[in-house]
């Protein structure tokens, strides 16, 4: 018969159906393949700060570890005979909500051990489709560069906001900058070269963050609710540049659009205006 296959996704958010393809699994009539990026996988671990290494790489090498088995007894033996949505539900049950097996799909010919490696190779680990799922990885850095620059180390950088201090929030969400002078000034990146949900998802949930802060603020008799940028650099694609356009228009928006130089002279601002860290402004 034609092979079946099954991409194996990390979930890169419990809210949002936005998953990571790392690995791929296809069945033929006499071979079960198995194989995952680890490339791949170091990407979803940077992006996904819940995930475990540890566990997940155990993980995944005990499923590597069953699928062999199959071809020396029958204790997977099944995916060979009927594999179909209860398989894959019974993978993904055995993967604790955190991967994700996709539905199976035919492809019309016969995979061997070397093919298998060809279709690895294109569907999971080509540096064109780590491009196309992930954005421009040269747009995070060039943020985390500035953020390393003296000014900045006056305020809080990479801060994790909880959700039992800023209400709109289910989990706790990173920003890039948040500091405190007589008012709030807060601060986060947006790749908008990623995939138009993903972007669409980091404006959301900046959005309900910055809604979050302007009420902390005056809850806590701030003198005003504060500045919230929303930092970006023109995207290259036509999804990004008509996510981008429409969220400029957007004037319900509880936050301002800003290209990263922006960001690159606000140092000055944070010295010139005495910033200091939000977070020992919490614990005064």
């Amino acid at each position: 018969m034609a092979a079946i296959t099954s991409e194996l996704y990390v979930r890169s958010s419990s809210v949002v159906d936005e998953k990571i393809c790392i690995g791929l699994f296809v069945i033929n009539d006499d071979n079960v393949f198995f194989d995952y990026s680890k490339k791949k996988l170091s990407i979803s671990l940077k992006l996904v700060e819940s995930l475990d290494k540890g566990t997940i790489v155990h993980w995944l090498e005990s499923l590597k570890e069953k699928i062999s088995r199959d071809h020396r007894s029958d204790e997977l033996g099944y995916f060979r005979s009927d594999f179909n949505s209860a398989t894959l539900d019974y993978l993904n049950t055995y993967s604790n909500g955190v991967f994700y097996f996709s539905k199976p799909k035919p492809i019309a010919t016969k995979v061997s051990e070397q093919s298998f490696k060809v279709l690895f190779r294109k569907l999971v680990d080509s540096e064109m489709g780590v491009a196309k799922e992930f954005g421009t990885p040269n747009f995070k850095r060039e943020v985390r560069a500035i953020l390393k620059t003296a000014p900045f180390k006056r305020i809080d950088t990479s801060y994790k906001v909880l959700p039992d201090l800023v209400s709109g929030i289910y989990a706790p969400h990173k920003i890039d900058l948040i500091g405190k002078n007589g008012s709030l000034l807060v601060g986060d990146s947006i790749d908008f070269n990623a995939p138009p949900a993903s972007i669409d998802k980091s404006l959301f949930e900046f959005d309900r963050i910055a809604r979050g802060l302007k009420k902390l603020s005056i809850e806590r008799g701030l003198d005003d609710k504060g500045k919230y940028y929303a930092y970006f650099s023109p995207p290259e694609g036509e999804e990004g540049k008509k996510v981008l356009s429409l969220a400029l228009k957007d004037r319900n928006k509880s936050f301002v659009l800003k290209e990263l130089d922006h960001l690159e002279k606000l140092g000055k601002k944070i010295v010139d205006g005495k910033y200091k860290k939000f977070s020992e402004w919490l614990n005064e």
